[in-house]
């Protein structure tokens, strides 16, 4: 799954949470704030994830 701020990558057990706004720097404002929210509630709804590792884009 992707949303244009937070890019989501699984392989196997381990999920990449790509914060995707290099030209800000990758900063966390409120929309990002959402996002990353939005994807660890995925992560953690899913019983199949046991890692998460969190990057940034750029």
């Amino acid at each position: 799954m992707t949303t244009d701020l937070v890019l989501i990558e699984r392989s196997g057990a381990v999920a990449t949470l790509t914060l995707n706004c290099p030209g800000k720097g990758n900063s966390i404002d409120l929309p990002m704030a959402q996002a990353l929210l939005d994807a660890a509630i995925l992560c953690d709804e899913d019983e199949g994830i046991r890692c998460v590792v969190l990057t940034g884009a750029g």
